[in-house]
């Protein structure tokens, strides 16, 4: 099993946890990234219902690129790792998997884990950017060029706003604007006329 992040987004580890014997309040979770130099460690929340969340950063800096990933569920002094697996970090993808389990003594707590996924930091979300009812087609375009520019390195977003203040639309591509989003004016809409003008 592979644990895959990235240099250019931050991600979101979830799991389900099912702990008995022990109050799931009192439960901790951490993720333990364990490189060539030195251990990383990336604290987690997990709810009164059992959902675990741990937050990855962007890990543009980061020394390693690969090694080895612990997750550690701290339960009444007890520590229990309930997935283990390498990891890698490049540039992104998405993560999906199955139930895993860690099956102890009957006088001690159990940890189980199930619906593990990694969910991306820039997943698209129009937040009143577009109409409603736009065609699907425009919504997948709108999407993609938006989800592009998320994952660029800083230097090339800023060279980019750069030629989006410069830029002026052409008629055609100011009119398709006008029925697909409800601010014109807007960057992420000037950056899809862009994006549009210039294939």
């Amino acid at each position: 099993m592979l644990l895959k992040l990235y240099e250019d987004k931050g991600q979101t580890f979830k799991c389900k946890l099912k702990i008995e014997g022990a109050e799931l309040s009192k439960a901790k979770a951490r993720m333990v990234l364990s490189g060539t130099d030195m251990d990383y460690i990336f604290n987690g929340v997990i709810t009164k219902n059992g959902n675990c969340n741990i937050k990855f950063p962007a890990l543009e800096n980061f020394n390693s690129g690969n090694g080895n990933a612990v997750l550690e569920v701290i339960v009444e002094n007890g520590i229990f790792e309930p997935l283990k697996m390498s990891y890698e970090v490049k540039k992104h993808n998405i993560v999906n998997v199955s139930e895993i389990q860690l099956n102890d003594d009957k006088a001690s707590p159990s940890v189980v884990i199930n619906e593990i996924d990694i969910e991306s930091e820039t997943k698209f979300s129009d937040n009143g950017l577009i109409k409603e009812n736009i065609s699907s087609r425009d919504h997948k375009l709108i999407k993609e060029i938006i989800g592009n520019y998320n994952v660029l390195d800083k230097k090339v977003k800023r060279k980019m706003a750069n030629k989006i203040k410069k830029y002026h639309p052409d008629d055609g591509i100011v009119k398709w604007s006008k029925n697909v989003f409800n601010n014109v004016n807007s960057f992420s809409s000037k950056l899809c006329m862009y994006a549009i003008q210039n294939k």
